[in-house]
């Protein structure tokens, strides 16, 4: 699957900035596109130049996932210039599953936060309100998020092995999810 780099929705303006000014400084990175005149100058928002910059330093380093940094960037595995828009507004954010992590290791999550306090997995049972799309990936996204608002959205408690971060809801998704996950 192709990713890209891109900010962070929790990431804050002062971050952005730091990030900017420090990878804009590196071997190999052209930071003339987010200036007046540049290709990728419009929009002209610090979000939307960070996170030029942060795909920038990715890609140069082959799009692996070391190189995009947690504290300002998460992978998306959706074209960020498709979610622009979206990513400028206030901040929602939910704990989806990983799209790389299998089955197994899904069902394994889905068993263990199902026994959790404050979890009710009942949601993805049949006849449930996230029931539908049924299937391990869409329902461990369920269970995953649960979880996580259970720890009001604190980072930590999406785990990285089978989950990440994103900006669209798992229980209003028809479709594949598409995401924006922390590395």
């Amino acid at each position: 699957a192709r990713t890209w780099c891109v900010v962070n929705p929790i990431a804050g303006d002062d971050k952005l900035n730091i990030a900017i000014d420090y990878y804009c400084r590196q071997p190999r990175l052209d930071c003339s596109l987010i200036k007046p005149g540049g290709p990728c100058f419009r929009p002209n928002s610090l979000r939307e130049h960070a996170s030029v910059v942060l795909n920038l330093y990715y890609k140069s380093h082959k799009g692996i996932s070391n190189y995009c940094p947690p504290e300002v960037g998460v992978i998306s595995i959706v074209d960020p210039y498709t979610l622009a828009e979206e990513l400028t507004k206030e901040a929602r954010t939910w704990c989806i599953a990983s799209p790389i992590a299998g089955d197994d290791k899904l069902n394994t999550a889905i068993d263990y936060y199902c026994k959790q306090p404050r979890v009710d997995c009942s949601v993805i049972r049949p006849g449930g309100p996230c029931y539908q799309p049924n299937s391990v990936r869409e329902h461990a996204s369920v269970v995953l998020n649960l979880y996580y608002k259970s720890h009001n959205g604190i980072s930590p408690y999406c785990p990285a092995d089978v989950g990440g971060i994103s900006i669209v809801d798992p229980c209003k998704s028809l479709k594949p999810i598409p995401s924006l996950y922390i590395s």
